[in-house]
């Protein structure tokens, strides 16, 4: 049986672990702007950042694979449960569709994997700008697509679990959405999409908190965007009905 996702992993962090998170929030207070560095920029800070984090660091019971994806291969880090697993567990990692890894939160995805009971895999997509979109939704379908044709093989379960966190919660998102309309699939057991951003017009209420103008080149909804969809039945037998814009879907 799948336990609840958002009970706390963590619940009593050791000195270790608070260590490190003073010093994460004293390397944010003396970061530049976000707005102001480049992409080679932000990936130096994350990776200044994860050397300080204990749970950033690799765990040598991981394997990784790669699968066929659309413009080569698309690796994916394995990280099996202990007991026969009962869901697989696809994540997507966020970073603001240009930064972040999928190998640098193997303690966390472990932890998640281990009160799931399944085997989480962890989806390497491309980074913008060096591949800009539509190159991150693509891998992230190929990864998902392999994953519900290959499950029962691979893991010995049929059940699939999607989610991811920000920018992976977007992708997971789309990816849900990709599954029903290009592959019809239906099934995934539940969707954990946790603090994405899932509107990229830049509505009202991002406008004025980031007092930034609305540029005029955001088409008025753009396909990286899933609320845009027309339609968002029937993405698992699970889903709520969040919007429907026809009768027909």
């Amino acid at each position: 049986m799948i336990e609840d996702p958002f009970a706390p992993i963590h619940a009593q962090p050791d000195d270790a672990l608070l260590a490190a998170v003073a010093q994460l929030e004293a390397m944010v207070r003396a970061m530049p702007p976000m707005g102001s560095m480049t992409p080679a920029q932000m990936r130096a800070q994350e990776e200044q950042q994860a050397a300080l984090n204990p749970n950033a660091a690799k765990r040598d019971d991981t394997v990784e694979w790669a699968i066929a994806g659309p413009a080569g291969d698309v690796q994916l880090r394995i990280l099996s449960p202990a007991s026969e697993p009962a869901a697989v567990y696809v994540h997507i990692h966020g970073g603001g569709w240009i930064g972040g890894r999928h190998d640098v939160r193997d303690q966390f995805l472990h932890d998640l994997g281990a009160r799931l009971n399944a085997v989480v895999v962890s989806v390497a997509y491309r980074l913008a700008p060096e591949h800009p979109f539509p190159a991150a939704q693509d891998d992230c379908e190929a990864a998902t697509a392999w994953v519900v044709d290959h499950a029962q093989e691979e893991f010995g379960t049929s059940t699939v679990v999607i989610g991811g966190e920000s920018a992976g919660a977007n992708l997971a998102a789309a990816t849900l959405l990709r599954m029903r309309d290009r592959h019809g699939y239906t099934g995934f057991a539940a969707a954990d999409l946790r603090y994405g951003c899932y509107d990229l017009r830049i509505p009202p209420s991002v406008r004025h908190w980031q007092s930034v103008s609305c540029p005029s080149t955001i088409p008025r909804c753009p396909p990286s965007s899933p609320t845009c969809a027309t339609c968002h039945r029937r993405c698992s037998p699970s889903a709520p009905v969040t919007a429907c814009s026809t009768t027909a879907c």
